[in-house]
């Protein structure tokens, strides 16, 4: 219960205007700190926009679940509310407050059902598996990587095995080839978004902040 207020806190200090890893620090992501700011803004800072923050996400979650199941095979309908109902049930339970591991399972689901809906698009291509695949690859794959980026950026642990986990599914796209060409796209993806998350930490945070409380207290390397 002492951690409630973790996100509460962030994201207020993000409405009023200060910047993660420079004006305060966290041994985590910055964006679930974001997130409440958003609802913050519009909603005002009160505990009711705190809850409308964890049941937004639990109710996104379990639609993105609902999304999923057909990809993965021919389910009922009733399979599809089931999966939805225990879905946001189970997801924010049993605290029902915002909290940055969700955070990082919300970008994971979303990642999940990108890599399933471009699987998807292709075994489902008139001229079969992996043929023609390369326009939804393209669309597909920088997007797939913005997520798991994201998701590294909520929480570190949680977001490096989200990272890992599209490598594993493109591999269903076809050929090794195919395989390998997708894993390269995504790769450089990778390298891109973060690219994009250095300047953002270089020029208007504190760089040595952000390495000692994002890296080396995590992980344990700072007594």
């Amino acid at each position: 219960p002492y951690d409630h207020s973790i996100i509460f806190d962030g994201g207020w200090r993000v409405l009023s205007g200060q910047i993660p890893f420079k004006d305060f620090v966290a041994p985590l992501g910055p964006v679930a700190f974001y997130l409440q700011a958003a609802f913050f803004k519009v909603f005002g800072v009160t505990f009711t926009a705190y809850r409308l923050h964890a049941a937004t996400v639990s109710a996104l979650v379990a639609m993105l679940a609902m999304s999923i199941v057909p990809l993965i095979y021919a389910a009922p309908l009733w399979h599809v509310a089931a999966v939805g109902l225990i879905t946001a049930i189970w997801y924010y339970a049993p605290m029902g407050l915002p909290w940055y591991n969700q955070t990082a399972m919300l970008f994971g689901y979303l990642a999940l059902w990108l890599c399933l809906l471009l699987r998807y698009r292709v075994t489902q291509h008139p001229g079969g598996s992996g043929q023609n695949s390369s326009a939804p690859t393209r669309i597909f794959i920088p997007l797939i990587a913005l997520a798991t980026t994201l998701a590294f950026f909520s929480k570190q642990n949680a977001g490096l095995l989200l990272i890992a986990m599209p490598l594993l599914l493109l591999g269903g796209l076809g050929s090794w080839r195919e395989w390998v060409k997708s894993s390269l796209i995504y790769a450089l993806s990778l390298g891109a978004w973060a690219l994009v998350s250095a300047t953002l930490v270089f020029f208007f945070s504190d760089p040595r902040l952000f390495k000692i409380f994002f890296f080396e207290v995590p992980a344990g390397d700072v007594g």
